[in-house]
């Protein structure tokens, strides 16, 4: 398993969508997008962090030779990886089954959107005798338009239900007053709710094929990727379909990317560029407005739901109380769920990442 590549916000700020009162991890890159928000924040200098391994056969855009069979088109993995950067991520993840597994055993996986807190390898590395509080799971913008089918046979609106109705029944776990004792008592509470069966259910759904789809507008617009199993934290539902999309405009975001082609090549196969009108869509339908100049931004809607900065409702303790930030997650990678790479042949996972050297990118997204 050969990881290439990954990227992530550096920074992302807690937001309450007013629109449905759940709170959402904005990446500095979206919320520039929001230019009405005050106080506006201090923005870090970069929006997005990038890395690739560089011990893999790289073709560049400026090589006087033509791309071998075996070589990786950098150009490519650059903006697939920065389209990641820049919001196309879920917060799903099977962290919290990771972390409390040698707790409750690892008998039923299952999967939730990230738990809320300022570090969640804090909670869980080495703290076995520090109270815990449930602050909730938050989402990422783009979670709020991820649905999976209720019914096989039928694919409509009327038959598709939301993540984030699965969200709001996991925020039911407990409430901010509620002090565990030790992550030991949070994890058998959790073991015995009745919000591990919801998270049980959403770790099925997620890794059966043709099952989750991105909706815009209320139409179904693009299956993503639910068809890896186990689920692959980083490449399953933040890819569209593998399958359905490897040949089409929408090749960009599938999570396995093809040797030994470029982009001058699939450009003279899908002229209009390698931002499809599905992802450009789903980039306007996180917030992202659409130049003019794409010549296929027809009915094309940008789709900005009032924001407000997200507040604890309650001293959390009191060495913490003073200082802990009231609406960003700071130094970047440390509050983010989790990074989104991808593989070359293969699905990709971050725990293989740092078995190689890389080149770092911090690139600086402008709007």
């Amino acid at each position: 398993m050969i990881s290439i590549g990954q990227a992530y916000p550096s920074i992302s700020y807690l937001m309450v969508d007013q629109s449905d009162n759940i709170t959402r991890m904005y990446p500095q890159a979206l919320l520039k997008q929001y230019t009405y928000l005050q106080p506006q924040p201090k923005w870090n200098e970069y929006d997005i962090i990038a890395q690739f391994n560089s011990e893999l056969d790289w073709h560049f855009i400026n090589s006087p030779d033509t791309i071998n069979s075996y070589q990786l088109d950098f150009l490519i993995n650059t903006v697939h990886e920065l389209i990641h950067g820049l919001g196309l991520m879920t917060s799903w993840t099977d962290d919290l089954y990771q972390y409390f597994s040698p707790y409750i055993g690892k008998e039923n996986k299952y999967i939730t959107p990230h738990l809320l807190d300022s570090d969640i390898d804090d909670i869980f590395g080495d703290t076995d005798n520090i109270p815990q509080t449930f602050l909730g799971f938050v989402e990422f913008p783009f979670d709020k338009l991820i649905y999976f089918k209720t019914n096989i046979d039928v694919i409509s609106l009327d038959c598709l239900y939301p993540f984030t109705n699965i969200t709001r029944q996991l925020n039911k776990f407990s409430d901010e007053s509620t002090l565990f004792a030790d992550p030991d008592e949070m994890a058998h509470a959790w073991s015995v709710s009745e919000e591990i069966i919801h998270a049980s259910y959403m770790y099925d759904v997620s890794t059966t094929e043709s099952e989750v789809v991105a909706v815009v507008d209320n139409e179904p617009l693009v299956w993503l990727e639910s068809s890896i199993k186990p689920f692959l934290t980083g490449s399953s539902l933040c890819h569209f379909d593998q399958s359905m999309y490897l040949n089409s405009s929408e090749y960009l975001m599938i999570y396995l990317l093809n040797q030994g082609i470029d982009l001058h090549q699939l450009e003279i196969q899908y002229p209009e560029g390698p931002i499809g009108p599905k992802l450009l869509n789903i980039l306007a339908a996180i917030g992202y407005n659409i130049s003019e100049g794409f010549s296929i931004n027809a009915n094309i809607k940008t789709l900005r739901p009032s924001l407000e900065y997200w507040t604890p409702s309650f001293k959390i303790s009191s060495s913490e109380a003073d200082t802990l930030p009231s609406h960003t997650l700071n130094n970047g990678n440390a509050h983010n769920p989790h990074n989104t790479p991808s593989m070359a042949g293969h699905p990709s996972t971050c725990i293989t990442l740092y078995t190689f050297s890389f080149l770092l990118f911090l690139v600086l997204y402008t709007i």
